[in-house]
């Protein structure tokens, strides 16, 4: 073999390929540490989502059936819920008479928390939200407290929910104000 054919099947020398190699395993860990973080931040952005989908929606159904309905003032002292709205605010549930004259109880169950409503008088407690997610907070204030022929009522809604499936959850928090509109 002479000199010049072996300058064509020259290689690479370890370093260099120890260097290339170094720089290929870094480029692909910082590739992969960031793809983790993107994946770990949609993640929870879509277990967020989810809980203000579910609150925005129960409350929007809630706020729709108090603006067709009217809040039921009890102050039968013969009545199981007597006296409605209590003079403390805010209340933990939420009564509202309906057009047809039924009685809707709204209130979250303080072990399971979920969203309940229930047709006082005709059927068991239905549950309305999601196993997945815990309503910590239910906080209705309403005013005026007591029944007005001149004030509106305006009902606030304080809501706040978390997802059960996940191991540090984000707090979700809503609010809303209702007024009634047939009064």
């Amino acid at each position: 073999m002479s000199h010049s054919t072996l300058r064509y099947y020259r290689g690479f020398t370890l370093i260099e390929l120890l260097v290339a190699s170094s720089l290929f395993v870094l480029v692909v860990g910082i590739g992969m540490s960031l793809w983790g973080s993107i994946t770990r931040i949609q993640q929870a952005n879509l277990n967020s989502q989810k809980i203000f989908s579910e609150s925005r929606f129960w409350l929007d159904r809630i706020s729709a059936e108090i603006q067709g309905g009217q809040i039921f003032y009890d102050d039968n002292p013969a009545s199981l819920f007597y006296p409605y709205p209590k003079p403390a605010n805010p209340q933990t549930e939420l009564h509202i008479a309906t057009k047809d004259g039924e009685r809707i109880r709204y209130y979250v169950d303080a072990l399971s928390g979920a969203l309940y409503k229930e047709v006082i008088g005709m059927s068991a407690p239905e549950m309305l939200s999601s196993p997945e997610i815990k309503i910590t907070r239910f906080a209705v204030y309403i005013t005026p407290i007591t029944e007005s022929a001149v004030k509106i009522p305006l009902v606030t809604i304080l809501w706040s929910a978390q997802d059960l499936k996940i191991s540090d959850p984000q707090m979700i928090n809503i609010q809303t104000s209702v007024s009634l509109r047939n009064y």
